[in-house]
């Protein structure tokens, strides 16, 4: 197994058998009744992440799910609702395009005392606090 495909690994138990989602395909989302978590995996000392468009896509055609961002950052989970972040920290035109996983966008996660922030890497300007949250405030949240 690779780096990466263990990072994936990193609390995917505890999405699927706590709090009851299921994956979707190999991809970050992960699905339960009406919801969709897009829940990427950050265990590298940059702590940055990517969201592919078409993970961005499949949340914006379900139908009538409510999304969330859940980043299983090493061992803790930082919690957002999907709509406020998209509108702020995923503009249409501040993507990354390669041929091997196409446009995406890529994030680094910060820590600044206590509280966390993601910077957008093409519009490292702009900010988003997201907030940690325990398997049992998870738990509360999505049933």
């Amino acid at each position: 197994m690779t780096v990466n495909q263990n990072s994936r690994l990193v609390n995917k138990d505890i999405l699927e058998n706590i709090l009851g989602l299921r994956q979707h395909s190999r991809s970050l989302i992960f699905l339960k009744a009406n919801t969709l978590a897009i829940s990427p995996s950050v265990q590298n000392q940059y702590n940055w992440f990517d969201i592919r468009k078409p993970n961005l896509d499949f949340y914006l055609n379900a139908p009538s799910s409510k999304g969330f961002l859940i980043i299983r950052f090493f061992d803790t989970f930082l919690v957002s609702e999907l709509e406020p972040f998209i509108k702020r920290m995923m503009p249409a035109d501040k993507f990354v395009f390669n041929k091997s996983i196409g446009p995406h966008w890529k994030f680094r996660i910060r820590k600044s005392g206590t509280a966390h922030f993601i910077y957008n890497q093409q519009n490292s300007g702009v900010s988003y606090p997201i907030k940690e949250y325990s398997v049992q405030e998870l738990k509360k949240l999505l049933n």
